[in-house]
């Protein structure tokens, strides 16, 4: 990440961060040799990475609002974007048109059942808090293979923790994440499941 600002601003912190009324002529020599550096550092990294576009990602972010406005800048870079995929039976896109969108604009793919059932059967500390929060519930299409992982027998909070962790583990640059099998009332057969599920709709 590169970061850089009008030179007006960094004189401004500077005689902020000295307690000082003025800039001096050595101050501003400093500051001036400072930033070409810095520049020359920047040019260096962008040659260095130059062929690796599709895996890293150079970031140049502008300093000049405030610390609140540059916080939300960052986020905007580093917090991915989660889109809900829809898994209900008569409306959900075939798996290998989920898998093509995700390599096509590289995103990360996480299906909320596999993880769970990754975690359960591989015993895993967070595997176990979650069967420990177990409650079967009555699913549409309960017939399906495997439907006891489904995300809506578990507590939503920690299943939201196993998939915080398990993104965490796997996100290297994608902005969006494809997010399967979670969050669904359609999935649901009684209408207390539904709305008890309904915090969700605020959660992204």
């Amino acid at each position: 990440m590169h970061c850089q600002c009008e030179k007006k601003t960094i004189e401004e912190r500077f005689k902020k961060a000295t307690e000082a009324e003025e800039i001096g002529d050595d101050a501003k020599e400093e500051l001036e040799a400072s930033n070409k550096q810095a520049e020359k550092f920047n040019d260096e990294i962008k040659s260095a990475y130059a062929a690796r576009k599709d895996q890293v990602r150079l970031i140049s972010l502008n300093t000049d609002g405030s610390q609140e406005s540059i916080l939300e800048s960052l986020a905007g870079y580093f917090q991915a974007k989660i889109i809900l995929v829809n898994t209900s039976h008569r409306e959900r896109p075939p798996f290998t048109q989920v898998m093509n969108l995700a390599v096509k604009y590289n995103m990360l793919q996480v299906s909320a059942h596999d993880v769970i059932q990754m975690n359960i059967m591989n015993e895993t500390a967070a595997g176990k808090e979650l069967l420990a929060t177990r409650k079967a519930k009555k699913l549409v299409g309960e017939e399906r293979k495997g439907h006891r992982f489904h995300p809506q027998h578990y507590d939503q909070s920690k299943v939201f923790s196993v998939l915080q962790q398990h993104i965490a583990e796997k996100r290297t640059n994608q902005q969006f994440i494809l997010m399967q099998a979670f969050g669904q009332t359609d999935q649901l057969k009684e209408e207390d499941d539904k709305l008890a599920l309904r915090f969700m709709d605020e959660l992204f």
